[in-house]
């Protein structure tokens, strides 16, 4: 008698919530999960009389190379042994099977963590046993950890509180996910009184069914109260496996700035946008000192090999300058909106901007182009030698007209620098005396914990608070010097009154080496004068960074529509007040989005995932 068909009945763990699988066992072979249970159920082409089955239990293999090849460490070293000692397994055990006509099937078999061979023999009713024994190998397989990542952004990012970041929050696992969802964990980069952002959200619920979810999440650190600070944001899991719980992605590390370390971020992107223009419009410059030497020394003999070969070379090298510049401009049409948002960058720092911007669109978009077309015209087979060399001087002479358009381009650019660079300095100071303000109010913080001891009598929790702000001190006592200096340099450039005058009350005030004997103080815990020593300078840095800002409103720097503007500044900061409202109407576009994410989220579970700043 044969075997016609083969079945087998899984019932997965309880824990998985799922209900009992049927699988068709004729291949001998079947993956069932530990910790499951198994009943087999055989048909044969006649009627039965008998079976018999025993269960083996084999033990686990050993892999100690994938490749295949004995690893040196496998001989014998003193005190390991040259192999390890055999599994102990249980003993091959019989299992009675019910019998009914063709039908032979077993009872419920658990599966533990090592695989099995189930050998199953039969009779007929005319006595008659099979060839040979039905074997059939379970192999035990174990639940894995599911997976979870965020996709969508980079793994470090810089904004703007106010600004929504978008992304979605990705989960995989082998059998059913309970849940996905996000959490943050804020870090303060310098001394302040606050307390860092921290929270976790279920933004997708799950099912025993569901091997897979994909969510996308509008994260707004303005609607969650979260103030500038580092945040480490992750995504997380869970599965049904019970004890687990939370599985985290990779980190994504969002850089929450405040508007005027924006703006020296801006400053910095700037800086380097203005090199590579420096750097295309010098390569655009030798093009067109080749393109003279091919039409000096091959003029009259365009339409040989030679000669087109060379023009080939120069279009070739004409369209990846034209990629350059176009790659460029959005970069620098990126880093406009971006300077518009801020909200603090001087005005005529944003019209030099957006002047060469513009040329770098007509650069990318209209002139290079013509370059390279011309430099293509020169190499047609259809062309006399006449029409060749007329199409070599017309692109020689559009290469002119794009070079001088560069250099407009960067004087625009490096115009607008320097009044991004004069901005920065009033944001500087601020920065520095919001730092001060900072270091006083984590030493009233202290103020009862720490008044009147020695630093090595500290608990270590208060030893780190003052190690902390004795740092932040330091590296304030640095950035305060590098202001002082970059303003002597930048005066000696603009020769500024205004500049010159603040640099000498810096000087004269002898900060820097004020600053270098407090964080001596902060370090020795002197508690009563390291407050009054920092609120004083940061009165005196805010008063500097005040003078300076009204002076440039004074000169114009930064104020509404007078009566001198030109009709051009007047149509500029129309533009401007235009863009700022349609980012405005993004940004509370965006939030909204991220409010009814919130929503959603919360509305499933309220208590339990509910950040605190969420309530």
């Amino acid at each position: 008698p044969a075997v016609e068909n083969v079945r087998g009945a899984v019932k997965l763990p309880a824990y998985l919530q799922r209900p009992e699988v049927s699988a068709d066992l004729r291949s001998g072979f079947l993956t069932v999960l530990e910790g499951s249970r198994l009943k087999i159920q055989a048909t044969a082409t006649r009627a039965l009389s008998s079976a018999t089955a025993e269960v083996v239990t084999l033990p686990k293999e050993i892999i100690d190379d994938i490749s295949g090849e004995s690893s040196p460490f496998d001989e014998s070293v003193e005190g390991n042994d040259a192999a390890s000692p055999p599994e102990k397994v249980a003993p091959p055990r019989k299992i009675s099977l019910s019998v009914s006509g063709k039908k032979i099937t077993t009872p419920e078999i658990a599966i533990a963590s090592n695989s099995l061979i189930i050998p199953m023999q039969w009779k007929d009713i005319y006595g008659l046993a099979a060839d040979a024994p039905l074997k059939i190998r379970i192999e035990a397989s174990q639940d894995h950890l599911p997976s979870t990542y965020i996709q969508g952004i980079d793994r470090q990012h810089i904004m703007l509180a106010e600004e929504t970041l978008q992304f979605e929050v990705l989960a995989e696992d082998d059998f059913g996910l309970k849940a996905c969802g996000i959490s943050w964990q804020g870090e303060f980069t310098k001394p302040t009184g606050g307390t860092p952002a921290k929270g976790s959200l279920t933004i997708e619920e799950g099912g025993p069914t569901r091997t897979s979810l994909n969510k996308p999440f509008s994260f707004s650190p303005a609607n969650l109260s979260i103030e500038p600070q580092k945040i480490t944001l992750r995504s997380w899991t869970e599965d049904y496996k019970p004890g687990r719980g939370r599985i985290y992605s990779e980190p994504v590390i969002l850089y929450i700035l405040t508007r005027d370390e924006h703006a020296q971020v801006l400053k910095n992107e700037f800086d380097r946008a203005i090199g590579e223009l420096e750097d295309i419009a010098r390569k655009e410059q030798n093009l067109n000192d080749e393109n003279k030497r091919i039409e000096r020394n091959h003029g009259k003999d365009l339409q040989s090999e030679e000669s087109k070969k060379k023009l080939q070379q120069q279009q070739d090298a004409e369209r990846n300058n034209q990629q350059r510049m176009e790659d460029l401009t959005k970069k620098m049409e990126e880093l406009f909106k971006d300077a518009v948002r801020n909200g603090e960058i001087d005005k005529e720092a944003l019209q030099k901007m957006s002047k060469a911007l513009q040329s770098m669109k007509e650069l990318s978009k209209q002139d290079l182009p013509k370059v390279e077309k011309k430099l293509q015209d020169a190499q047609s087979q259809r062309n006399t030698q006449e029409k060749s060399e007329q199409d070599l001087k017309e692109a020689i002479e559009e290469q002119k007209k794009a070079i001088e358009k560069m250099k407009q381009a960067l004087k625009d650019a490096n115009e607008a620098n320097q009044n991004f660079e004069a901005s920065t300095f009033v944001n500087r100071l601020k920065r520095a005396a919001s730092e001060e303000e900072g270091i006083a109010s984590t030493f009233i913080d202290l103020i009862d914990k720490v008044i009147g001891m020695n630093y090595d009598e500290l608990d270590p929790v208060e030893q780190r608070s003052i190690k902390e702000s004795y740092d932040q001190q330091r590296q304030t006592a640095a950035d305060v010097r590098w202001i002082q200096e970059d303003l002597a340099h930048y005066y000696a450039r603009t020769q500024k009154p205004e500049h010159k005058k603040l640099v000498d009350a810096m000087r004269s005030s002898q900060i820097d080496e004020a600053l270098e004997e407090l964080a001596t103080r902060v370090s020795s815990n002197i508690s009563f004068a390291s407050i009054a020593e920092s609120k004083r300078w940061a009165e005196q840095l805010r008063k500097w960074a005040k003078e300076l800002e009204g002076q440039k409103k004074k000169n114009g720097g930064g104020g509404g529509g007078g009566g001198g503007q030109s009709q051009e500044d007047k149509d500029f900061e129309f533009m401007l007040k235009v863009m700022r409202m349609i980012q405005t109407e993004q940004d509370i576009r965006a939030r909204t989005r991220s409010l009814e994410d919130l929503r959603r989220a919360l509305q499933p579970k309220e208590a339990p995932n509910q950040p605190e700043s969420a309530r």
